[in-house]
Order: C-alpha cells, then structure tokens, then sequence
C-alpha cells in the first residue's frame, strides 16, 4: 500500500478514538512515516485539527508550521494533502477570529479542492464565511479571486448568500452609492 494511502487510512481509523486518543494513535502512526513527507504531513495535519478542535490553538499553530515547511519544501505532493493542510489552516485561523488569514487559507482550500465534492451546505457555509470574511478583513482590497471561483458563480442564484455576492460584488467594484443602498436593503442579513 502507498504510504498516502495508508495515511488516509489512518485517518479514518483515528476517528473512532476520542481526542486525546486519537492524537496519540496518530503521532505513533507519524514516527513510523517520518520522511515520508506525504504521508506524515498528512497525519500531521490531522492531528493539528484535532488540536484544533480541542481549541489547544498553539499546539496546533506548532504543527501546522511544521507541516507548511514540509509542503513549501517538497516536490511532488498530491493535491489532497494541501487541500487536507489548507482546510485545516482556514479552520485554525477562522477559530482565532483572523479574517485575512482565514480568507486567504480557504482561497487555498479552494485552489486543491475540487468544489463538486463538497455538499450544498458546505458549499453555501463556505461561501458565507469567506464572503464575510473578505468584507471584514482589514487587509483583503480585492475579492476579484473568490468571485470568480466556482464556488461563488455555482451559488450566485441561491437566496441563501445571494445578498452577500451582491454585496461583494459591489464593494470589489468601489461603488460607494450602491453599497449603501445594500446596506439598507440588506440590513437584516448584515446583522
């Protein structure tokens, strides 16, 4: 078996266990795939969410540091690792309430991740937080790049972020009359 494929597998194994357990089962897994940089980074990153989830943010921030330095030095990694990395990323950054940093993890996501594969909901909450967070943050001037991924042209006509495209697509035209009256109009969705 491919040690990816393994990984993969592990994964899966891993999430029978609670947390605590979980973690441990796949840091034993990681020590026996050191220097297998697709496989470990995958584990890793796994068990950074599981960091994560456990709002243990440093522990996590640790390792996913460690694995970015895998994938920024690396040739030759599947695409599923960096879409597993970069979901986990947006999820790290989206949990410390970083806006730019979560915009920009989950434009990464959405680089390695094949939208189709992603439920309605997924698709839809997905587009919502990084609609928001793109809006938000302080550091996003163009939002050029997530308006014209799939994800956003695939929901455009669903009533359920319809409201937030339009605004995004105004606010990434500059039309500061047009904002406004956005805003009035879209004052219940915006609260």
């Amino acid at each position: 078996v491919k040690p990816l494929s393994m990984a993969q597998i592990l994964v899966e194994v891993s999430t029978q266990y609670e947390a605590a357990k979980g973690i441990a089962f796949l840091e034993g897994k990681c020590r026996e795939y050191k220097g297998v940089n697709e496989a470990s980074a995958l584990l890793k990153t796994v068990i950074a969410h599981m960091h994560v989830v456990a709002s243990q943010y440093d522990k996590a921030k640790e390792i996913l540091s460690e694995v970015q330095t895998v994938l920024d030095t690396a040739i030759g990694i599947d695409p599923s690792v960096y879409s597993a990395f970069y979901r986990v990323l947006s999820i790290y950054h989206k949990n410390q309430v970083r806006a730019g940093e979560f915009y920009r993890a989950g434009l990464l996501y959405l680089a390695y991740t094949p939208v189709e594969g992603l439920s309605l909901q997924v698709r839809r909450d997905l587009a919502r937080d990084l609609g928001i967070a793109g809006l938000v943050a302080e550091d996003v001037y163009w939002l050029g790049e997530l308006l014209s991924h799939t994800l956003i042209t695939s929901l455009e006509k669903d009533q359920e972020i319809k409201w937030l495209v339009e605004l995004m697509h105004t606010v990434n035209s500059g039309k500061i009359e047009e904002w406004q009256q956005l805003k009035t109009r879209y004052a219940q969705q915006i609260s």
